[in-house]
């Protein structure tokens, strides 16, 4: 019988239930949406499938191509700045919270945001926020508080929010 396959052929035994095969449960899973390794492994294994059926099935899947660390974080930080504007701390803490590997998070975010493309980003939220303020000035310091809280809310270092908001001044 073909690992991979939900059901035995007949004559070949007893019949597999396909949430019992490791292998349908993982391409069901990425059906749903892509994930990081760690992550499969760890729905995986929750579904207690055994760690040598689950280590066979994600180095299939990553010889298939499948699964990649790398390309998934992208996605993911692409899919996220496509959305609203967000600052590195927010897509490391999204990227953490799908486990991908610190490594992977650390070349992502050099590669997708940098310091000038961070600068663009906390513009465009600086902005979308100052419109809904009530008066459209920020001459008041209640008002580039909320502003400050809000920019550091959406992830962006505290350097990059005073320059911003210095920039507006």
């Amino acid at each position: 019988m073909n690992k991979y396959n939900a059901e035995n052929t007949k004559g070949q035994g007893k019949k597999i239930r396909k949430n019992e095969n490791c292998w349908y449960v993982a391409t069901r899973l990425l059906g749903i949406r892509p994930r990081s390794v760690e992550e499969l492994k760890k729905k995986l294994l929750d579904k207690k499938f055994s760690e040598p059926e689950v280590n066979d099935t994600i180095n299939t899947l990553l010889d298939l191509k499948y699964l990649n660390d790398k390309e998934f974080a992208q996605m993911v930080c692409e899919s996220t700045l496509a959305g609203k504007p967000k600052g590195r701390a927010a897509l490391r803490f999204k990227l953490k919270k799908y486990l991908v590997p610190e490594k992977v998070i650390k070349e992502t975010l050099e590669k997708i945001l940098t310091q000038e493309k961070e600068e663009e980003y906390c513009r465009k939220a600086f902005d979308s926020k100052k419109k809904t303020l009530k008066n459209k000035s920020i001459d008041n310091f209640k008002e580039r508080q909320k502003i400050f809280g809000y920019l550091i809310r959406q992830g962006f270092s505290t350097d990059v929010v005073y320059k911003v908001i210095g920039d507006f001044q």
